[in-house]
């Protein structure tokens, strides 16, 4: 990882003094935005995520907001919050940041146990 640490968010995300989302920890799976494994033990830059400005975690998803006001969610889809539509029920998890539609020009996310805000 290039650049000092300037924001940690949860145990499975950070940002550094770039704005790229880095994951890591056990049992992350697919909360962790990268090539599917159980445990991430070295820091590895979260896949399509682009240039952030905020990363959340909940249990088992995250959520992200780019610079260009974009909102990204993957992880875990079981209580629906990826914020992925109706249709999205049966996707039960997602390990590619994925942007939520009708979410323009975001400033802020929070992300908590099984929800999103």
């Amino acid at each position: 990882m290039d650049g000092m640490l300037t924001l940690i968010v949860c145990t499975a995300l950070s940002l550094t003094g770039t704005p790229t989302g880095y994951a890591y920890g056990a049992g992350s799976g697919p909360a962790a935005g990268r090539p599917y494994q159980s445990n991430y033990w070295e820091a590895g830059p979260v896949q399509d995520l682009g240039e952030v400005m905020q990363l959340s975690c909940g249990y088992y998803h995250s959520v992200a907001v780019r610079q260009d006001g974009h909102v990204l969610t993957w992880g875990s889809n079981e209580r629906s919050q990826l914020g992925l539509g109706t249709g999205s029920a049966k996707i039960t998890a997602l390990s590619t940041p994925t942007v939520v539609q009708n979410l323009p020009n975001s400033m802020a996310v929070a992300a908590g146990g099984t929800f999103t805000l």
